[in-house]
């Protein structure tokens, strides 16, 4: 049985994101933003290499993204002001 592109992302997503997702435990991470931010960049190169879908997964796909990279950017603009002021999130 033939994998069409969408199955093999979907396949390679939940393999990685559940080698991640281990791989943190193990490390004795428990820092939800670490995992959240490792699963959107996961989701960003797996798109990126099984690119392009068809039109209509596309148009979902784009939607996913922006909401995706907005929530990478909160997570990474938090980090950024706890450290340059770390008063301020206190």
């Amino acid at each position: 049985m033939e994998l069409s592109n969408t199955q093999h992302f979907i396949l390679r997503m939940a393999i990685l994101v559940s080698i991640t997702f281990t791989a943190l435990i193990l490390l004795g991470e428990a820092r939800l933003d670490v995992y959240i931010s490792l699963y959107i960049l996961i989701y960003y190169i797996l798109l990126a290499l099984h690119s392009p879908f068809n039109r209509r997964i596309s148009r979902r796909l784009n939607v996913i993204s922006v909401v995706l990279f907005i929530i990478f950017m909160v997570i990474v603009a938090l980090r950024v002001i706890a450290i340059l002021f770390p008063s301020v999130l206190a």
